[in-house]
C-alpha cells in the first residue's frame, strides 16, 4: 500500500468543558493528561484551523496508543449540537475490556448515558460470540465497548 501519510498522530474532538472532559476520560476510561493549555490564541492557529481570531483551550490525552486533543472554544462561541450515531460527519472510537458485560453494569451504576439496554452479544461477523455496546461520554461524543479487537490490523 503507497500513501503519503506514515503515522496517525492524534484525534481532536471539541468538548463543552475541558475539566468534566478531563475527569471523566481519567476516571472512567483510563487515559493520561499529556499537556493543557488555557489559552491558545496564537494567530497561525487560527490560519490552520480556519477560524481567523480563534482562542481555544486545548487538553492532549494518551491511553490504549492514541493521543485525544481535546479543543474548548473561548472565541468565536462554540455551538452545542445534539450528536447523534447515524449523522454524517460525526465519529465514533472503541475501546476493548475483558469483560463488557461487568463494564456496561458499572457504567451503568456510574450514571454514564448509555445507548443499549445490555451489553449485547455479537451474533455474526468479525466479533461473533463477543459483546458490545455503546455509549456517549459528557460531550455526547458516542465511543464503543467491544471485547475483541478487530482482526489483525495492529501494527
Amino acid at each position: 500500500m503507497s500513501s503519503d501519510f506514515f503515522a496517525l498522530n492524534h484525534v481532536g474532538i471539541i468538548v463543552e468543558d475541558l475539566d468534566v472532559t478531563q475527569h471523566f476520560y481519567e476516571e472512567k476510561l483510563g487515559f493520561k493528561v499529556l499537556s493543557r493549555n488555557e489559552d491558545v490564541s496564537l494567530p497561525y492557529y487560527g490560519e490552520i484551523i480556519g477560524l481567523a481570531g480563534a482562542r481555544l483551550k486545548m487538553l492532549n490525552m494518551a491511553g490504549y496508543g492514541i493521543v485525544i486533543e481535546f479543543i474548548q472554544y473561548v472565541y468565536p462561541e462554540p455551538e452545542k449540537i445534539k450528536i447523534k450515531q447515524n449523522m454524517i460527519g460525526t465519529a465514533h472510537f472503541c475501546l476493548e475490556t475483558d469483560d463488557v458485560p461487568a463494564l456496561y453494569e458499572k457504567f451503568r451504576k456510574e450514571g454514564v448515558e448509555l445507548l443499549a439496554k445490555k451489553a449485547v452479544l455479537v451474533e455474526e461477523g468479525e466479533h461473533k460470540g463477543n459483546f458490545a455496546f455503546y455509549f456517549k461520554d459528557p460531550n455526547g461524543i458516542v465511543l464503543e465497548v467491544l471485547s475483541q479487537p478487530y482482526g489483525n490490523v495492529r501494527g
